[in-house]
């Protein structure tokens, strides 16, 4: 959300705004004020609660704040790169398009580039806290393995080819023969390439589907089914259908090897999201904020 937000921020969208009235006021960060105005607008354009978005902007400004006690810079070069960046990017090169896309945004390069300041600033200051060295132990590692298996767990998949036909609420006569006609041919052994032939009502090409995308009672028969044979005749809702079984793979759980730096990403990332909660609550023990409901 931080990355989507900041590249909003970037193309002109201002969320701090001066209040003309205590009403106005959502929330105050130390001397800075963050209006309702700005918290409805990042709502709108995230689709997240009126708290959701209040608390972001609350986060955004101790961020800002923390950077300029630090007395940090954000060179002017960066800046102009960026709006070089931007101008290539959404205006094919044409400086003059943007200007004019400023222009009637009642903007100016001036005001573009202190928004886009702001959101380098957000930037760096949310990847002091989450870049780090920290290192995942084998342990840790093997621990989450085992208390999560199921996250790797690999479901049976099936290889299979299908043919028969469907019926409508109220079945004709003619669809009951075809219905004893497919249960004699299965019947009878009739290979299933044979009961396409007779039967072009429908059929498939062969095709790989996971257990967990085919109907139970089908499932429930391809557990069991040697690999080249075909299933009894099965009714599955309103569909007359024989299935061949052409290969199968078991379900099974992706060993720990093959995971394992799925694992240490996840567990890094996990990591450096609380480094960086514990860093935002630090900054908020330390500042005055207050919150007009």
């Amino acid at each position: 959300m931080y990355k989507r937000i900041a590249f909003t921020l970037a193309l002109g969208v201002c969320f701090l705004m001066q209040a003309k009235s205590e009403e106005t006021v959502a929330a105050y960060v130390n001397e800075a004020v963050i209006t309702r105005l700005s918290v409805q607008q990042l709502v709108q354009q995230e689709a997240i609660t009126y708290d959701q978005a209040l608390n972001f902007l609350i986060e955004q400004q101790l961020l800002l704040q923390d950077f300029n006690d630090k007395k940090g810079k954000i060179p002017q070069l960066q800046l102009d790169i960026q709006t070089s960046n931007i101008i290539q990017e959404h205006f094919n090169g044409n400086r003059n398009a943007f200007v004019k896309v400023l222009q009637m945004q009642g903007k100016s390069l001036t005001g573009l580039q202190e928004e886009l300041r702001t959101s380098i600033i957000l930037n760096v200051m949310r990847q002091q806290k989450t870049q780090s060295r920290y290192s995942i132990s084998p342990k840790a590692i093997r621990s989450y393995y085992e208390a999560n298996k199921n996250e790797f767990f690999v479901p049976a998949r099936y290889y299979i080819s299908q043919a028969g036909f469907s019926l409508e609420s109220k079945m004709p006569q003619s669809e009951v023969k075809k219905s004893e006609k497919l249960q004699e041919l299965i019947k009878s052994g009739t290979p299933l390439d044979a009961i396409k032939q007779q039967l072009n009502e429908f059929s498939s090409e062969p095709t790989w589907y996971s257990s967990v995308e085919l109907n139970k009672a089908l499932v429930d028969k391809l557990e069991s089914l040697p690999v080249g044979k075909e299933t009894p005749y099965l009714q599955l809702n309103n569909t007359f259908v024989v299935t061949q079984l052409l290969q199968k793979t078991p379900a099974t759980t992706r060993p720990l090897p093959e995971v394992q730096n799925i694992i240490e990403e996840k567990l890094l990332v996990e990591h450096n999201n609380k480094c960086y909660q514990e860093y935002v609550q630090q900054l908020k023990s330390k500042a005055v904020v207050k919150i007009n409901r």
